[in-house]
């Protein structure tokens, strides 16, 4: 039995007949063309000579402001800003926690008491440490968490300002972040 080959036209797309203007190509090239747009991700474009070909996309400076924006928002929260040390153990209070340890400290103050049980890690580690230095590191904290959105803040505006795709790709986004606080407590 003879193989049976699919014919296969393209005129700004792949069709299953002749199409005005079209031109005929094999099924291996419509099999490799439909690859790379399905697994690289490629475009597919007429080329020079009227045959389709495969081509890298081409981003916006809208898409790629929307990279960079994704790119800073992910450093801002991770843990390269994120951190401080306490007694050589690596950790961090979000907003939330600092704004509820502030107030527990009162209360345990109130109560008469001058050390506070601070916890932290995926597994969970404490520290007894006294309210007073407590209270001083979350100042401190969150003073350098005021800094870090204040730079990206900073950033944020930079990138909504860019015009220019090259410009706007050579961005630092990671720049003027302050250094991590270290406490010894």
């Amino acid at each position: 039995m003879e193989k049976k080959t699919t014919k296969i036209w393209w005129k700004d797309g792949f069709h299953d007949q002749p199409v005005d203007g079209g031109v005929e190509i094999s099924s291996d090239l419509w099999q490799k063309l439909l690859h790379a747009n399905t697994r690289e991700g490629k475009n597919i474009i007429t080329g020079p000579d009227g045959f389709p070909i495969a081509v890298d996309p081409i981003m916006s400076i809208d898409e790629i402001r929307d990279i960079r924006l994704s790119e800073l928002s992910n450093y801002d929260k991770g843990p390269a800003v994120n951190f401080f040390t306490l007694n050589g153990k690596k950790m961090w209070l979000d907003k939330a926690t600092r704004t509820s340890l502030a107030y527990s400290l009162n209360i345990e103050e109130s109560e008469g008491k001058t050390q506070t049980r601070i916890w932290f890690g995926e597994i969970p580690e404490y520290m007894d440490l006294p309210i007073v230095e407590v209270r001083k590191m979350l100042a401190d904290v969150e003073e350098y968490a005021k800094k870090t959105f204040t730079i990206t803040q900073t950033h944020k505006q930079a990138l909504y300002g860019i015009e220019a795709i090259d410009e706007l790709q050579n961005y630092n986004v990671y720049s003027g972040y302050p250094a991590p606080l270290v406490f010894t407590i």
